[in-house]
């Protein structure tokens, strides 16, 4: 299964890139982020789409530096990777 990367708006501004197969999977992960506060407290300005592939070469980069690669669910702005939240994890 493919998995795609996600940018994360709020207000326009960029606050995480998230890994999911398809867009649902995106707004799961988007809404187990608000859930534990990692995202501002503002879901109605929150946009999910399709990250270009130069913010995903830099994350995918620095993914590799840390030692995970690809096995991340979600990449907060603030320079987390998160590898799972709850009962998501990477697939």
């Amino acid at each position: 299964m493919k998995r795609t990367l996600w940018t994360v708006f709020t207000d326009h501004r960029l606050v995480a890139v998230v890994v999911a197969d398809k867009l649902d999977g995106a707004r799961r992960i988007v809404a187990a982020l608000a859930e534990r506060n990692d995202l501002p407290d503002r879901p109605e300005k929150t946009l999910v789409m399709p990250c270009t592939r130069r913010q995903a070469a830099k994350v995918l980069r620095q993914a590799d530096t840390m030692g995970i690669g690809d096995r991340f669910l979600a990449f907060l702005a603030s320079g987390v990777f998160l590898t799972g939240l709850g009962e998501l994890s990477p697939a």
